[in-house]
């Protein structure tokens, strides 16, 4: 929770860049779309999705099974 006010409240320009995996609330702690960085720089390689691929499966079991 620190983290995420620190940067929400920044006065300063965020720079991101992505080298590899950025999932789930990590990638938003860390100055990720949401915080509309000044420049967001991603590697060919890199992703970028709303939570990682175990607990996307969790989800849709869970939502199978209900």
């Amino acid at each position: 929770a620190k983290m995420v006010t620190a940067v929400a409240t920044a006065s300063v320009p965020k720079f991101t860049v992505v080298t590899g995996g950025s999932f789930g609330a990590g990638n938003y702690g860390m100055c990720g779309r949401a915080y509309s960085p000044r420049f967001l720089f991603m590697w060919p390689n890199a992703r970028i999705s709303v939570m990682g691929g175990e607990q996307a499966a969790s989800v849709l079991a869970t939502v199978k099974r209900d």
